[in-house]
């Protein structure tokens, strides 16, 4: 059993009887989509992967047909089913499907939409690798609601045997193509007149090695104005609902950023 077989085992069994009627079907490089039961499950199933070239586009939308055909039970059901209940967070196992996999990140992932207690929810499961980034995303997204930034609200966050779990609102979305010029008015809103030294940012222990340690000590003195940061402020993490635009994916943001980063 390979490393994906055995990650997709470990989801399979959180899920319990829900993953029962889970169908998986390959979706791409390194993706697999689990496919639910039932059909408003399924559109948001969809709605997890954003395809980013022509081919995975015509790929989805192909998919999609044949699962509004019935077509949705050629494909092989999920492996590990156990015969046991679901987590209390998921209120209709026939509501969840499953998005496996991202072909840029190394760490084995999945993101589960189902049908929870107070509505619909999305769930980030990670192996201990990446768990960092998990944390990560779950302090960001509340630093960016603080900010009065649009962004899921966080449902929970629990470590679990292999894997780390992130709870969160499922927030609908629109089906349209987002011009660059409309992500402006979001990310003024994470400006901040609060300063920091340049030492405080992240990222700056690693690019000291390209000055003489005492230039990198003297820049490190600076001070500069703090921002939020998403830190991977591109299209497709931006959605819009029918209230407005909103933010998704926080996995590299962080409260204490350099001013206007996400704009480069």
């Amino acid at each position: 059993m390979n490393r994906e077989e055995q990650f997709e085992r470990r989801v399979a069994g959180l899920l319990g009887e829900a993953s029962a009627q889970i169908r998986v079907v390959k979706a791409g490089e390194r993706l697999k989509l689990g496919l639910p039961r039932r059909g408003e499950g399924l559109a948001r199933t969809f709605s997890l992967y954003q395809p980013q070239t022509a081919k995975a586009v015509a790929l989805k939308w192909g998919l999609r047909q044949a699962c509004s055909l019935g077509g949705r039970f050629v494909f092989p059901k999920m492996q590990g089913v156990v015969e046991k209940s679901c987590p209390d967070w998921i209120a209709d196992p026939n509501s969840v499907g499953i998005l496996f996999g991202n072909p840029s990140h190394k760490s084995l992932r999945a993101a589960v939409c189902y049908q929870g207690k107070g509505g619909w929810e999305v769930a980030k499961l990670i192996e201990d690798s990446g768990s960092g980034q998990l944390e990560n995303e779950r302090a960001a997204l509340e630093a960016a609601a603080a900010r009065g930034v649009a962004v899921p609200r966080v449902e929970g966050f629990e470590r679990l045997e292999g894997c780390v779990l992130l709870r969160m609102e499922f927030l609908e979305s629109e089906g349209v193509d987002i011009d660059v010029e409309e992500m402006i008015p979001l990310a003024s809103k994470m400006l901040s007149e609060k300063k920091m030294l340049v030492s405080e940012w992240k990222p700056w222990t690693d690019l000291t090695v390209f000055f003489e340690p005492s230039v990198a000590r003297d820049l490190g003195q600076l001070e500069v104005s703090s921002a939020l940061s998403h830190g991977d402020f591109a299209k497709w993490n931006v959605r819009k609902s029918k209230d407005g635009f909103f933010l998704i994916d926080w996995e590299y943001g962080s409260d204490k950023s350099l001013s206007g980063l996400d704009l480069v």
